[in-house]
């Protein structure tokens, strides 16, 4: 019998069950080349989602969850072509005088300028 490569769930998994079996935290950490927040979050995860808790998706969907609405982000970007001298906190005003919704905070309007080159750091 051959060796074979383990999936990223079973190297979490191991990760996590030599954590539990009262390995220290940051040696386990350094072994599997993670921070021990990483392997505080594996171990929070597995012990309320079981393997699950350890799958890339499971993952993604906080992601994805956090992410903004691309008609919310596309109605940002018009108003600033529309109005270019004109910054995130009046862009939130006349974003909530046209009804869009959810509205997002000054800080992420601003990281939408930032990410579609509208403006500057």
């Amino acid at each position: 019998m051959g060796l074979r490569e383990l999936s990223v769930v079973e190297q979490r998994f191991h990760a996590v069950t030599e954590m539990l079996g009262a390995s220290p935290k940051t040696g386990v950490a350094d072994r599997y080349g993670i921070s021990r927040q990483t392997m505080h979050a594996w171990t929070v995860r597995y012990e309320r989602d079981g393997l699950r808790g350890l799958e890339d998706d499971l993952i993604g969907r906080r992601r994805v969850r956090n992410r903004v609405d691309p008609t919310v982000e596309a109605s940002v970007c018009q108003l600033r072509a529309d109005h270019p001298r004109v910054g995130p906190r009046r862009l939130r005003h006349e974003l909530r005088k046209c009804g869009v919704a959810p509205l997002s905070c000054r800080a992420t309007i601003y990281r939408i300028l930032v990410r579609n080159n509208l403006i500057s750091r």
